[in-house]
């Protein structure tokens, strides 16, 4: 598929191509706490979703609520709030949501379009992707 056809934060091959870890370093955005994670990406999901300690633990300030719509059709309000992430040394400050403790790590669409990529679960990676204005 050309450079060109593929937009961030979208998937390669549509979808129910799989899932795939990549790992990352969350931080505080002033860059003064980090921590290695591995998170499962998912472009179903807009916000990267994070367990709460964690966040707590980086002391990531919640900025406010936020009221979203899961898959099964309920509802669930979660606080969000700015984090730095770093995938493949370029780092991007990103808005995160602060998930349930025994929740996985999800990397969301708005993180992989912050970083210019779509996910490609055929080769388990993210590859570049033409970003628009």
């Amino acid at each position: 598929m050309a450079l060109g056809a593929v937009l961030p934060g979208t998937t390669i091959g549509g979808k129910g191509m799989g899932t795939f870890n990549v790992g990352f370093t969350i931080g505080s955005a002033d860059g003064a706490r980090s921590l290695q994670l591995v998170g499962m990406v998912d472009t179903g999901s807009l916000y990267s979703i994070i367990p709460a300690s964690i966040l707590d633990e980086l002391d990531i300030a919640r900025d406010e609520d936020e009221l979203f719509s899961l898959a099964d059709g309920s509802t669930v309000t979660m606080s969000i709030g700015l984090a730095l992430i770093t995938i493949e040394d370029r780092a991007r400050t990103v808005h995160v949501a602060f998930g349930p403790d025994d929740e996985i790590v999800l990397i969301g669409a708005m993180t992989l379009e912050r970083f210019g990529v779509a996910a490609d679960p055929l080769h388990k990676r993210l590859t570049p992707a033409r970003v628009t204005m």
